[in-house]
């Protein structure tokens, strides 16, 4: 990745060097056009009255031919100086393609280490017969994402910056919040608990990244969205989703389906907002119904 960087640095260097080159042989030629003008403006002027002054008449044929021969010159340097901003311009092109397929590559690389990772964790905690609640199974998946650090290139658009989105997030399904957010209660609720129809559709609350896509101790088929490089937003209870891990979603794009949720004794899905990895109160980031 450095050494296309570089690459790309050195092509846009020789790209601006020839074009300070092209400006200068264009002004060149600018200058021998006015001369020629000139001549021409001075003969006119005369009304053929210097035709029989054969020195001047001889000087100004000499000077009119070096002057046109100058105009050809700068005029070939010019389609040669063309020809190679095309050739640059070309190979930037290429540079900038192999740059963003390397970009890609490290981003399924990451993503297919955050799946291994998880994987891993999870046989752990059986083989040691671990007995964690939903929310502490989800704050470790939740730290074990942010710590491998995933500053994706795919999640630094602007279009990606949730925070100027307060109070326009996409509901996560039609329904009514039956359970609010009560972080400080035993047991603590972190998010929203919204019950609506069973199969209805569940839809990202904002652009972003699926970092996590499988079923979770407590929470049932669980959808972990990572927005830009600090927000992530959980979808759980879900009875089937649409999307693979690693997929970049849209805005209000339908992920997965409502499923039953058991603390509703009915039908819902449980939404939560996180703010490097602390949960906030999902209900002030929603948008009307």
């Amino acid at each position: 990745m450095l050494n296309l960087a570089k690459s790309d640095a050195e092509a846009k260097a020789a790209h601006d060097k020839l074009m300070q080159e092209r400006n200068k042989s264009e002004a060149a030629m600018r200058g021998v056009l006015r001369a020629i003008w000139e001549i021409y403006n001075r003969r006119e002027s005369a009304g053929g009255r210097e035709l029989d002054e054969w020195p001047a008449l001889d000087r100004d044929y000499q000077w009119t031919a070096s002057l046109f021969a100058a105009l050809d010159q700068h005029r070939q340097e010019i389609v040669e100086q063309e020809r190679l901003l095309g050739e640059l311009a070309g190979r930037r092109v290429l540079i900038g393609r192999e740059i963003s397929e390397s970009a890609e590559e490290m981003e399924r690389e990451k993503t297919a280490v955050l799946a291994e990772r998880l994987k891993f964790e999870r046989s752990l905690a059986d083989l040691r017969k671990q007995r964690r609640d939903a929310q502490t199974e989800l704050d470790s998946t939740l730290k074990l994402i942010a710590n491998l650090n995933f500053n994706l290139q795919s999640l630094q658009s602007e279009a990606l910056d949730i925070d100027k989105a307060k109070g326009r997030l996409v509901w996560p399904a039609t329904g009514k919040i039956v359970l609010k957010f009560r972080p400080a209660a035993r047991p603590p609720m972190q998010g929203l608990g919204i019950a609506a129809d069973a199969g209805a559709a569940v839809r990202a609350a904002h652009g972003g990244k699926i970092m996590y896509n499988d079923t979770m101790r407590g929470l049932g088929r669980v959808i972990v969205i990572q927005h830009g490089d600090i927000y992530f937003t959980v979808y759980a209870f879900l009875s089937e989703t649409l999307t693979r891990q690693g997929e970049a979603v849209a805005r209000g794009q339908e992920i997965g389906r409502v499923g039953y949720y058991p603390a509703l004794k009915g039908n819902g899905v449980y939404f939560e907002l996180r703010r490097h990895q602390q949960p906030v109160d999902p209900e002030s980031w929603l948008g009307a119904m």
